[in-house]
């Protein structure tokens, strides 16, 4: 779940930087598109190939059966461990790309009014 969910968000923040490049930077989106479209593909698939992987081996580490009740996200080896994990989803989850969402959208009513 984790994983479906960092990978969803950084869709987002990147077909939000996309539609910034080709609103704001109109000029520069006709002369490299084609090659950007290309990037953009193959930063979607990074995203999705990353984000399993990076999201699953903590959950996988820090779960335990106890009483055939799997408890997941419970031993941790360091508490500095959880608040660095937690920390680290928080940003990269939720902070980032609001402040990505929030800049490349925001630029648009400047753009669209000085056109």
């Amino acid at each position: 779940m984790l994983s479906v969910e960092y990978t969803s968000s950084v869709n987002l923040a990147l077909i939000a930087i996309e539609r910034y490049l080709k609103v704001c930077h109109n000029v520069w989106s006709k002369k490299y598109v084609r090659k950007w479209m290309i990037y953009m593909y193959a930063a979607i698939v990074f995203a999705w190939v990353y984000g399993f992987p990076s999201y699953m081996a903590v959950p996988f580490e820090t779960s335990v059966v106890i009483d055939g009740v799997c408890y997941w996200l419970v031993i941790w080896k360091k508490p500095q461990l959880k608040l660095f994990v937690i920390f680290y989803y928080f940003v990269f989850t939720y902070v980032t790309v609001l402040l990505a969402s929030v800049f490349c959208y925001g630029w648009w009513p400047f753009v669209v009014k000085h056109a």
